[in-house]
C-alpha cells in the first residue's frame, strides 16, 4: 500500500532565515531565534543569560527564554477585548516593543551566547571558494527580490537543511512512497520561493549544479489565499489562482473578483487534494494573518490545516512557532466536522515543532524528520 503525505512548512524562520512578513532582517531573524532557546533568569525587570549555548530544554526548571520574558513584558489584547481595528493597532504596538528587543539579542542580554550567532550565520552562508562565487554569478540574473539580495552576498535563501530534504524527496518518491509539499506564509515571499525552485528543477541552482529536480516539483499557479471572517467552516473562504489578500466577507463574492473562491472546509480540502492530484507534488497558500493578529495570535486562528482521521493521506504542518504546549500559529480541523483537533492529540500527529537553530546548522534536519514520520506510516 502507498504511503502518502502531505508536508506543509512555513516559510519564515522555517526554511527561510528571513521574516519579511514580520519586519525582521535575517541579522535580526538570528538573534530572535536564538532568544527562543536561550534560558536565563528573571530578575526583578530584568532578563539575566545563564545559558552557556542554545538548547531545547531548560537547563533548570526556573529558567525562562528572553523570547518567552519578552512576551510577558509587551502581553497581546484579543477581539473579546474590543472592536478588531482597535486590537490590531494595539498588538501592532506590542509587536513592534517585542520585536525591537529580540532582535537586538546577542548585542544586549544574549552577549554571553555571541559566538552562537556568528556560527549560526557562517551555516547560512555558501561554502567560501567555488559555491559561493557561484550563488554570486547567480545572483546577477535575478529580478531583485530576496533571493537575489541573499546569494548577491553569498548567503542561502532557502536552508540548506531544505534543499537537501528537496533531493531526497525527488527520490524518494515512488509506487511506494508519494510526498507532497504544501508552502504557507502570512506574507509575499512565494515566487521568490518558487523561483529557487526553478533553478532547482533547470539545474542551475549553485549548491546542485547539473542536478535536477522532477518537473513535478516546480511551485507553479495557481496559487491560493486564504481569507477568514468566521470561527466555524462557513467563515473560511480560500481565493485560488491569486496571492492578493481579498476584503471581503467569507460567504460573499464580489462581482469584480475574478479568481474562484472555495468556501468551507470540505471543499477547501477537496481542493487542496485535487491540486496534488494533477501531476503536481508543491503548491502553495497564502494565510490571513490579519484574522490570527486580531486574535491575539490563538491557535484556533492560524494557519488552517485541515486533517482526515484515520483515513487518507498522513497530513503534517512544519512551523517554527508551534510551542511545547500549545500549537499556537496552527489552527486544526477536523475537514469533516470542523472541530478543532485538541492539542495534545494534534502535536504527535499533524504537528511538528521546527527548533531553527538546528534547522541552520544540520544539514539532514528535515530529512531525519521525515524519515521518522514516514517509519509511522
Amino acid at each position: 500500500m502507498m504511503k502518502k503525505l502531505v508536508l506543509h512548512f512555513d516559510l519564515n524562520r522555517t526554511i527561510v532565515m528571513s521574516d519579511v512578513a514580520g519586519g525582521r532582517s535575517m541579522e535580526n531573524t538570528l538573534n530572535y531565534l536564538l532568544s527562543e532557546c536561550t534560558y536565563g533568569r528573571v530578575d526583578g525587570n530584568e532578563w539575566v543569560c545563564v545559558s552557556k549555548e542554545p538548547s531545547l530544554a531548560a537547563p533548570s526548571p526556573s529558567l525562562v527564554t528572553y523570547k518567552k520574558f519578552v512576551d510577558q513584558l509587551y502581553p497581546y489584547n484579543s477581539m473579546a477585548s474590543g472592536a478588531m481595528e482597535d486590537v490590531k493597532a494595539f498588538n501592532k504596538s506590542q509587536k513592534k516593543q517585542r520585536t525591537a528587543l529580540q532582535s537586538a539579542f546577542t548585542s544586549g542580554p544574549g552577549l554571553p551566547i555571541a559566538s552562537s550567532y556568528t556560527h549560526v550565520l557562517d551555516c547560512l552562508h555558501f561554502p567560501e571558494g567555488a559555491l559561493r562565487d557561484a550563488a554570486k554569478e547567480a545572483a546577477k540574473s535575478l529580478d531583485e527580490s530576496g533571493l537575489k539580495e541573499a546569494w548577491s552576498a553569498g548567503r542561502y535563501y532557502l536552508l540548506p537543511s531544505f534543499l537537501h530534504f528537496l533531493h531526497y524527496m525527488a527520490e524518494t518518491t515512488s509506487d511506494a512512497v508519494e510526498l507532497s509539499v504544501v508552502f504557507r506564509t502570512f506574507g509575499e515571499d512565494i515566487t521568490e520561493v518558487a523561483k529557487e525552485l526553478e533553478l532547482l528543477c533547470n539545474g542551475q541552482h549553485p549548491l546542485f549544479l547539473g542536478k535536477t529536480l522532477p518537473d513535478s516539483m516546480r511551485l507553479l499557479p495557481p496559487y491560493a489565499t486564504f481569507y477568514r471572517s468566521g470561527f466555524e467552516a462557513e467563515g473560511t473562504t480560500l481565493a485560488v489562482n491569486t496571492l492578493t489578500k481579498v476584503p471581503f466577507k467569507a460567504g460573499t463574492t464580489p462581482a469584480s473578483f475574478t479568481p474562484a473562491l472555495v468556501h468551507g472546509f470540505r471543499d477547501i480540502q477537496a481542493t487542496l487534494e485535487a491540486t496534488l492530484a494533477k501531476g503536481r507534488r508543491v503548491t502553495a497558500m497564502r494565510d490571513y494573518w490579519e484574522w490570527w493578529s486580531a486574535h491575539a495570535e490563538h491557535a484556533e486562528y492560524g494557519k488552517l490545516l485541515l486533517v482526515t482521521p484515520g483515513d487518507g493521506p498522513a497530513t503534517v504542518f512544519f512551523d517554527d512557532h508551534i510551542e511545547a504546549t500549545e500549537a499556537h500559529i496552527v489552527d486544526v480541523r477536523d475537514a469533516a466536522t470542523g472541530q478543532v483537533v485538541d492539542f495534545d492529540v494534534a502535536k504527535d500527529t499533524y504537528l511538528k515543532r521546527v527548533e531553527p537553530y538546528y534547522a541552520i546548522t544540520d544539514p539532514q534536519y528535515y530529512i531525519r524528520h521525515v524519515v521518522q514520520l514516514l517509519a509511522k506510516l
